[in-house]
């Protein structure tokens, strides 16, 4: 990942985009996995 920010700021896209970009992906991964997660979390608390 960290050779890849230098290659990706020479081509031309701004890192403040790409960061904006990667932030709402994974907020949207996260509320897809959010009831995967909760059920998980349950699973552990019983199993504890």
């Amino acid at each position: 990942m960290l050779i890849v920010i230098p290659v990706i700021s020479m081509i031309g896209i701004k890192m403040t985009s790409l960061i904006a970009i990667m932030g709402a992906v994974c907020f949207a991964v996260g509320l897809a996995l959010q009831g995967t997660l909760s059920n998980f979390a349950g699973i552990v608390m019983i199993l504890i």
